[in-house]
């Protein structure tokens, strides 16, 4: 697993989030061993500050070749991601162009339900 990013609130300037890695993080979310879980679940929440954090999710949740249980599991931390971050704060947010691609997203994705 690569590096982990800043804590929320620091300021990321970094490349965005790897599809890859957060698959793999996903993937650690969903293990019934709490040693391993647990890390990956404070992992996902401290990502949940990171510009383009909810456009990564909306990624995995489109992307029919993600297991079904990582595409779940990805919805529903975004919907946490956008409960807790949608309003922007100092320590970080969703950011004003993850919300459009968001919402045009998500609009996009009612054809194939």
């Amino acid at each position: 697993m690569s590096a982990s990013p800043p804590p929320p609130s620091t300021a990321y300037t970094g490349p965005p989030l790897e599809i890859g890695s957060l698959i793999q993080v996903l993937q650690a979310g969903l293990n019934p061993n709490p040693e391993q879980r647990q890390p990956a679940e404070n992992l996902l929440q401290s990502w949940e500050a990171l510009p383009n954090f909810t456009t990564a999710l909306h990624t995995v949740v489109r992307d029919l070749s993600v297991g079904e249980d990582q595409r779940q599991l990805a919805a529903i931390c975004l919907k946490n991601c956008v409960t807790r971050w949608w309003k922007r704060r100092p320590s970080g947010g969703v950011g004003d162009e993850d919300k459009i691609r968001l919402r045009e997203g998500l609009l996009s994705n009612l054809d194939i339900l």
